[in-house]
Order: C-alpha cells, then structure tokens, then sequence
C-alpha cells in the first residue's frame, strides 16, 4: 500500500513552504507530484531545488495554458504522471499548493487504512499567522502551533462532518432522508481518497472550468459508491497561507446544481478534455525516474 501525494500549484508563489512539510512528514510520501495549469518555470525550478536539498524525488507535470483553466484536469494529469502506476489499495492524497500541512500528516492517513475517503480540513490563515507559518518553516521549525482560535474552528468543522456522517449513516439503515448527496463536505485541498474509488468514477470531471465545484461534484460522485469515510480535521488539517483571492471562480455553482446519480465522468482520468500530446510537459528528479507508459498514454489521449 503506498501513499502518493498530489500537490496542485498555481503560480508556485508559496510552493517552497509546502513542499518543504512535507520533507518533514515523520512518514514520508511514497511518490510526490507536483501538477500546474500552465507551464511554469518557477514551479519546474522549485522542484530541481527541492529535490536538490531533500533528496525527495518529485514529478513536475505541467499543461499548456488555454483560453479557460482546468483545475480539475492539472489534478487529473498529477494521478496520470505518478512515478509508479498506482495498484488498487494504494492512496492519492491531495494538497493545494498553498496549504502547509503538520509533520504527522501521512502519519494519521495511513491510521485510516480501514476506509476509503479521508476527510479533513484547509484553515485559512490570516496574514499575520501567514508570515508567521512562512518564517518558521524558513528558521527550519517543523510544527506550527494552532492559536485558540483556529483549534475552536477546526473542532466546529469536526463537529459539522460528523453531524452530516451521522445524517448519512441514518439514510442508509432507516431510508430516511436526512442527508444531501454532497454530505459530508469534500475539500479538493486537503483529502485522501483510494485510487481504485477515484479511478471508478474516472476521476475529476475536466468539465469544469476554472476551480471552484469539482470537488464537491467529485464528492457526491464518490458518495454514490458507498464508500467508508474517515475524518482527520483536527489531527490532519491543513494551514492556507493567505493570499489575494484568485480569479475565475465558478461561485455560480451550488451544491443543488449538481447532476445527483451520475457516477462517472465523461471527461476525466481516462479521457481528458481537450488535451493533446503537446500540451504536457513531464520532468522528474531524479531523472533516471521514469513515468510509466501506460499513465502516460492516459494523459496524452485527446478527449
């Protein structure tokens, strides 16, 4: 069973701070991939230099920029470009590339071996526990302390997962119809998911353009399988360095406008979205690593 971490950046502004977490995971990663929607030079550079001072070894795969962006599909092409092909009982982990998470974040997902989703939670930082996240990973400190406040947030967060499983659990022994199909809350930038569950319903839909909804529509996706959902938002929270808003957010979309019994995606891990050959870059450090054939085909196919 391995553990293959997903990391989806954007302009690399904050990428070093990530990445550098999760050199220090007290169980590392066994694979990491570095995925963008564009090509980036800096993000490509941070790689090498993480690689470079770590040892890690790390997958950068990027996609050419288009008229729209396809957050869904850089997550997509980051599970195509693993180093290893991925078996059914191996895991995909998710982390944007500006949310730093704690040293024993691996550990407590591989205490969840008995499910098949791990939930968790992104806190946003304000900007003055921003820099201070940014200058303690700089000074080499591995843990960052939560302040009073972010530990009452992320216990309410916890409280509001487990009332929606509840709510879950209910429908399915007593037929009732407590819950939403989108219960309990999926977060793109912070979960773990088994890849056999994510292959079977091929994935993040690349319909959606921009970010912003694909991961709740993934979620009710996932859901419809019945799958054994954990939650880790307290011991496995992440911590979102603040930044100004990005653009193109889809917020005309609301969990009631989604397709509730579609189960697998027309456009997604085995069939991309207006993607062709040329517009993938893949590089890996060490280079002798290779990407394997049969993942790649996958990512290169034009949909």
């Amino acid at each position: 069973m391995k553990y293959h971490v997903i990391v989806l950046s954007h302009d690399g502004k904050e990428l070093d701070c990530v990445l550098t977490s999760l050199a220090y995971q007290t169980n590392p990663p066994d694979s990491l991939v570095v995925t963008c929607d564009g090509l980036v030079p800096e993000i490509e550079r941070q790689c090498a230099e993480h690689h470079a001072k770590t040892g890690q070894a790390v997958v950068y795969v990027g996609r050419a920029s288009k008229a729209v962006g396809r957050r869904a599909q850089s997550r997509n092409n980051g599970v195509r470009a693993l180093s290893s092909a991925p078996t059914s009982g191996d895991w995909l982990v998710f982390v944007d590339g500006d949310v730093v998470i704690q040293p024993s974040h691996l550990a407590v997902l591989r205490s969840r071996v008995f499910s098949d989703i791990v939930l968790s939670y992104v806190w946003r930082l304000d900007p003055t526990r921003s820099e201070l996240l940014r200058e303690r990973i700089r000074q080499g400190r591995r843990t960052f302390k939560p302040s009073t406040k972010e530990r009452l947030g992320l216990a309410l967060y916890a409280m509001k997962l487990q009332l929606q499983c509840c709510a879950l659990w209910l429908d399915r022994k007593c037929s009732t119809r407590f819950s939403r199909p989108w219960w309990p809350s999926l977060g793109s930038g912070n979960f773990a998911v088994r890849y056999d569950l994510f292959e079977k319903v091929n994935g993040f839909d690349e319909g959606f353009e921009g970010w912003g909804g694909e991961d709740t529509d993934l979620g009710v996706r996932l859901y419809s399988l019945r799958p054994r959902v954990a939650r880790s938002v307290t011991s496995a929270a992440g911590f979102h360095l603040w930044h100004p808003p990005s653009p193109h957010r889809n917020s005309a979309l609301c969990p009631a406008t989604f397709e509730v019994g579609k189960r697998y995606s027309e456009f997604g891990l085995n069939r991309p979205a207006d993607q062709t050959k040329e517009d993938l870059e893949i590089r890996s450090w060490p280079a002798v690593q290779q990407v394997p054939q049969a993942l790649v085909g996958k990512a290169l196919c034009c949909g």
